[in-house]
């Protein structure tokens, strides 16, 4: 064997390389691993009917239209009080550890009938999301559309009350579910 440095072949002085190539690889490797997201903790698997208060915030506005802010309102209105008729412990600004759901309400789409008469339609959808309150994750959503044909004698405020109490019950059959 050839020898390049005193006591030492080149086979050695090879596998010394390797060796710490080797090594500053598996830390390289650790220090990756240590600094990588953590997988986020699983979702409790507990019925959403087990919950015994619920919050529900104001309805967010999130339709770009400047009659959606009052339209998000007569909205939350309505469903509180959908909520509250079938027996549900609606609570404001509740704390984490009361363990509430959060019943997050997002108008998406609002067109409010703009016509004369009997033949305009109004637009509405609705994003709904339940969040457990003490942990953040998000235990469901759903998407409500519709479209009410015709106002007539029907006011918009009425349009918009008939269609939280509509969101109300499918809220309602979301939990009980």
């Amino acid at each position: 064997m050839k020898r390049s440095a005193p006591g030492r072949t080149v086979g050695a002085m090879t596998l010394a390389r390797v060796s710490r190539s080797g090594i500053t690889l598996v830390l390289l490797l650790l220090a990756a691993c240590a600094t990588a997201n953590k997988p986020p903790p699983e979702v409790p698997d507990i019925p959403l009917s087990s919950y015994s208060a619920f919050e529900l915030p104001p309805v967010a506005n999130q339709s770009g239209q400047p009659a959606g802010a009052e339209a998000a309102q007569i909205i939350g209105e309505g469903i509180g009080i959908e909520l509250k008729n079938r027996g549900y412990n609606i609570v404001t600004n509740a704390s984490p550890d009361s363990q509430p759901l959060m019943i997050k309400c997002e108008l998406t789409g609002y067109q409010p009938d703009n016509s004369s008469g009997n033949s305009g339609a109004t637009a509405i959808t609705l994003k709904v999301t339940f969040i457990d309150m003490k942990n953040g994750h998000n235990r469901g959503e759903f998407e409500d559309a519709q479209t009410v044909q015709g106002g007539g004698l029907q006011s918009e405020r009425d349009i918009l009350l008939g269609f939280a109490k509509g969101a109300g019950i499918q809220i309602d059959a979301r939990i009980k579910g």
